[in-house]
């Protein structure tokens, strides 16, 4: 199990920082021991290229990317590892999202995932979710990192519900493991206090210890969490980093 774990926000636009440009879309970089990951892109790659520049790291040194579901302003950063030196790192992507990426990249090492699957030791996709946009079905998977104490699991909009993403977590790897941290989008802006209470309900009965929302959230559903989750309430806005080390 993974025993230390950094994550660091790239893009949101959620959050002000003095030196990061602020825009929509999402993408964290996520370090643990032997394996960096890169969990979305954003909507712009001289964005993401720039922030990340910024904050020290280099498009060098990531050994995987992750892409939560198809939509522009979680993979247009894609084009900034269309360089030759950079075309073969592994994409891990929803396996219904192949024709659609595959047409805008010409990345070589593009990974369709269907079910849930291993893509670094303790490191997991829950395997496509078909969700709902605008009418329009949209597959998206999370990923989830096997902590000591728990599961971490990142969502890029959770449009197929992100009590529907947590539940299926919970059933793929064995339901006997708790989620220490759910953290992204949840595409809740749209929604009144009832339906988004009844959300939060479902995560404290699946026992979400920490929560991260931002993004696609909504600032006015972002303050119900941060009320019911109180001190375990984790702000992962633009250049924020949350640092997990276990004490066991």
């Amino acid at each position: 199990m993974i025993e230390k774990l950094q994550i660091t926000v790239l893009v949101n636009n959620i959050g002000k920082n003095q030196v990061l440009r602020n825009s929509w879309g999402l993408s964290f970089f996520v370090q643990i021991p032997g394996f960096t990951i890169l969990f979305d892109t954003g909507d712009n790659q001289k964005i993401l290229y720039g922030n990340m520049k910024e904050i020290g790291f280099s498009p060098d040194i990531i050994d995987a990317i992750f892409i939560s579901h198809p939509h522009w302003d979680h993979t247009n950063g894609l084009e900034l590892f269309s360089k030759s030196g950079l075309k073969n790192i592994p994409v891990y992507i929803p396996s219904s999202a192949e024709k659609q990426i595959s047409n805008t990249t010409n990345l070589n090492n593009i990974i369709p995932v269907s079910n849930y699957r291993e893509i670094y030791k303790d490191v997991y996709s829950t395997g496509e979710i078909i969700g709902n946009y605008r009418g329009s079905h949209i597959p998206e998977h999370g990923l989830i990192f096997n902590t000591m104490d728990g599961l971490i699991l990142l969502v890029g909009c959770s449009h197929p519900g992100i009590d529907k993403i947590v539940e299926v977590t919970r059933n793929v790897t064995g339901n006997d493991r708790d989620i220490y941290l759910v953290a992204g989008g949840f595409h809740l802006s749209a929604f009144e206090f009832k339906k988004i209470k009844r959300i939060v309900e479902k995560l404290i009965d699946m026992k979400v210890e920490r929560i991260a929302p931002s993004h696609c959230t909504g600032t006015y559903a972002i303050k119900i969490f941060k009320k019911y989750w109180s001190e375990r309430f984790i702000e992962l806005y633009l250049g924020d980093n949350f640092d997990y080390k276990s004490n066991k």
